[in-house]
Order: structure tokens, then sequence, then C-alpha cells
């Protein structure tokens, strides 16, 4: 489904560093792949998640270039917009915009940004980046009421069978 996104990141010199299977329930997926180029301050990631909740199909998928500060993060995103971020994240959308587009306008955004404020990202840290960006949105969408903690029954449903 992304051989021609993962093509043109190749050509701008990312290569892929963490591919992770995202826990989703009920019905659908959803899996990430980040990738890591030349710039220390930005990585890709290409989303693929769909998930289908009271007969409608939810379908996220996408490619993003992110960089992170302090106290923000800049993420220039091919996503549609589905779903509010929270007030940390600063995203810009360009849906059905090429990996080469989304890459120079996230190029020119963080360019005011001066780079030393800017966290480096590499093989080592690139899995905490992800899980601490995807802690911010569930946290943020848990309290906003878009998800909500699942109850001792729901757990014990899906854990039924299971050993620990």
């Amino acid at each position: 489904m992304f051989d021609s996104t993962i093509t043109s990141l190749a050509q701008l010199s990312f290569s892929p560093a963490i591919a992770a299977r995202l826990p989703i329930l009920g019905e659908g997926s959803c899996c990430s792949l980040a990738l890591l180029g030349e710039t220390p301050n930005m990585y890709a990631n290409i989303v693929y998640s769909k998930a289908w909740a009271n007969g409608q199909e939810y379908d996220e998928s996408g490619l993003s270039f992110i960089s992170r500060g302090a106290t923000t993060v800049w993420v220039t995103s091919g996503l549609a917009r589905t779903l509010d971020s929270p007030q940390v994240f600063n995203v810009v959308h360009y849906p059905n915009h090429s990996p080469e587009s989304l890459y120079e306008a996230h190029c020119e955004r963080i360019k005011a940004v001066p780079p030393e404020t800017l966290r480096a990202f590499d093989i080592e840290n690139l899995w905490l980046a992800l899980c601490e960006n995807e802690a911010m949105i569930t946290e943020f969408n848990t309290g906003r009421g878009v998800f909500r903690p699942m109850t001792t029954t729901e757990l014990k449903a899906i854990t039924k069978g299971k050993k620990a």
C-alpha cells in the first residue's frame, strides 16, 4: 500500500528505523513505520489505521514528518484531519500531497526554529519519542471523552483465557 511512499522517502535519504503494531480494540488494525533521515531533528512516520465502530469505518492512514522541541511537536501531515490534536501539537495538514512536497513544507516550517532547541532522533530514542507522542494523544482524547478507559468487565472479556 505504501510502496511508492517508501520509495520516495528512500530517495530523500530516509530509511526504516522502527515498525510497530499499535493496540486497537474491536475490529481494525493500526501500525506505524518510522523512518530516520540524514537530518536528525525530524523523522517520517507512515501510519496505517483502520477501525470499525458503531457500523462506521474510520481510516486515518498516511505520511507525516515530525520534529519535536521541549514544548512543541511540529507535524506536517498528509493525513486528512479527522481528529483534533493536543495543544502542544502544531499540526498542518496537506492531504493528497507527495512525500517530497510534505518534506519541503516541513523543512520550511522548522527553519525558523533554532536547531539547538529541536530534539535529535536516532535509532536509540525514536521508540521513546513515538510512545511519548502516542501517550499525549491518548491522554488528550481521553480527557475530552473521545476515548474512555476500559471497564474491568471489558478487560476481563478481552483477556479471558490468556495467561499473564
